[in-house]
């Protein structure tokens, strides 16, 4: 039979079993949140069912257009027609003006004294030594107060001539475009009207999957020749973060 002493020493062993139990939990709630958080972010591999294409192309129209703007005399385009000029200030230049006298505390190293360093033992050749010493300065670190002249500055505005001009410049007017659903893209058909060019060209290509539940995906094609290498149909491994494909293996 055990002492009420055997007793209390078993209270400890059973608190300390609930502590590490505890312990143990809150590691594994703290892993499965950390993992939660992370899972978004983790590629999934799965299969994609191509489903069927999208694609689209357009063109930018410019036109020539007389522009107002204003620059620096020095940045004024060559084909540029001056409207007006007039003084503003550019920049500020620092100029010294003079000097201001102020003060500032310095530490400098200042001789106290001398003091004797023995630096060896002399034998005088009778059964005696004699110890050798030399003299060395011995320096204080102490602080002084000094003047000085430190520099003064003034901000000098600087001018240069703003000047206001035109200039004829191409901008963009309008934007044409053509979308299919295929895999038969074509540039649109462009009429041109007086002082207008065709400008930028952009394409943009994609694919339509669905994945093993049905849900429908898109894919950003790099090219027009990556585009026209997938089939209609074809399943595709890939890989999809977030729900979007970042990587289609062929």
């Amino acid at each position: 039979m055990k002492s009420s002493g055997d007793k209390s020493q078993d209270i400890p062993k059973t608190s300390t079993a609930a502590k590490s139990g505890c312990l143990g939990l809150l590691l594994l709630f703290l892993f499965l949140v950390i993992m939660g958080c992370c899972c978004p972010f983790m590629g999934k591999e799965t299969s994609l069912t191509s489903t069927g294409f999208k694609w689209e192309r357009t063109i930018e129209i410019e036109e020539i257009k007389t522009i107002r703007d204003t620059a620096w005399e020095d940045n004024v385009p060559s084909d540029a027609k001056i409207i007006s000029s007039k003084k503003e200030v550019h920049h500020h230049d620092k100029v010294k003006i003079g000097t201001e006298t102020k003060t500032r505390i310095v530490k400098e190293k200042v001789k106290t004294g001398t003091e004797k360093i023995k630096v060896g033992v002399k034998d005088l050749g009778n059964g005696y030594f004699e110890d050798i010493y030399e003299e060395r300065p011995v320096y204080e670190e102490v602080e002084r107060e000094e003047t000085y002249e430190e520099p003064v500055y003034e901000d000098k505005p600087v001018y240069k001539k703003k000047i206001t001009y035109t200039v004829d410049r191409w901008t963009v007017a309008r934007v044409v475009s053509k979308t299919g659903q295929d895999q038969k893209p074509f540039w649109p058909d462009v009429k041109l009207k007086s002082k207008e060019r065709k400008g930028k060209r952009t394409e943009k290509y994609q694919v339509l999957f669905t994945d093993p539940k049905g849900k429908a995906l898109t894919y950003t094609a790099k090219n027009e020749t990556e585009w026209f290498s997938f089939e209609q149909g074809k399943a595709y491994e890939a890989t999809v973060t977030m729900g979007k494909i970042t990587e289609i293996k062929k």
